[in-house]
């Protein structure tokens, strides 16, 4: 947290900056609360987590406006859904964050 950031009131803090973290707080952000979101991480995690989904999942990735990027990179399987990501650290998409 930089100084400017520091005199700011969050309305939510969310410690975990994983798939449920990272999706809690564009969720509340999507609703007009401040988030702050905290991870013991400085970067964000190279590799896929939470690759496989259902049918709910994705109705909450709907409820967040990436239901379509999220199909246009997946696909069914014997588990629910897949995930099928070529890792690029330039291609996260900043709503996942």
């Amino acid at each position: 947290m930089n100084r400017s950031e520091s005199n700011v009131n969050y309305d939510v803090a969310i410690v975990g900056a994983g798939p449920v973290g990272a999706f809690l707080a564009n969720r509340l952000g999507c609703v007009g609360r401040r988030v702050r979101l905290i991870d013991k991480e400085p970067k964000i995690y190279a590799l896929p987590r939470a690759v496989h989904f259902d049918g709910e999942v994705m109705r909450a990735f709907q409820s967040i406006g990436l239901a379509d990027e999220i199909a246009a990179i997946s696909r069914a399987s014997s588990k629910g859904i897949a995930l099928y990501l070529q890792y690029r650290p330039d291609a996260v998409h900043s709503a996942w964050l």
